[in-house]
């Protein structure tokens, strides 16, 4: 699909301040998250999970992010969290905000401990095989149970 976007691709290398490295693969994503801080992510669409999230929050990054859609779940407490505001200009404003005292909070002994609990958390909690393992078993018991229901009724 990339022939549609690619207006889009071609906006992100001609932007100043922005290092467009087209497609990598998620290994090398996680690799470069190790390498930040912090996650800026002033997202504005109601998400029901967010992956990128996630992999941030297990690399020990930062997340600073509002209260939009799925974010309180998926973030677990650990995020810099913010109260949406849909108007643009506030929103900035309020991100901005939040994201600059994560900066000053950033060197803090406490914010290391809090964020080496995050990663241990989103490492046990959002592990992929975990939760293959978390779907095998539901999914097993639901045809036990369909099973179960065909024998009552014959």
């Amino acid at each position: 699909m990339d022939e549609q976007y690619r207006h889009i691709y071609k906006a992100a290398q001609d932007m100043d301040g922005v290092n467009y490295h087209g497609t990598v693969s998620n290994d090398q994503i996680r690799e470069e998250l190790t390498k930040n801080h912090i996650m800026a992510y002033p997202s504005v669409y109601m998400e029901t999970a967010c992956i990128s999230v996630m992999e941030a929050m297990s690399a020990k990054c930062m997340v600073v992010c509002p209260n939009l859609g799925a974010l309180p779940e998926t973030c677990a407490n650990f995020a810099w969290m913010y109260g949406y505001e849909p108007g643009p200009e506030k929103h900035i404003a309020v991100h901005s905000h939040i994201l600059g005292r994560a900066i000053e909070s950033y060197r803090k002994d406490e914010t290391e401990v809090l964020l080496s609990l995050q990663k241990t958390y989103f490492d046990t909690f959002y592990n992929w095989d975990m939760r293959m393992n978390q779907w095998n078993q539901f999914l097993e018991s639901i045809k036990m149970r369909i099973e179960m229901e065909k024998n009552d009724t014959t």
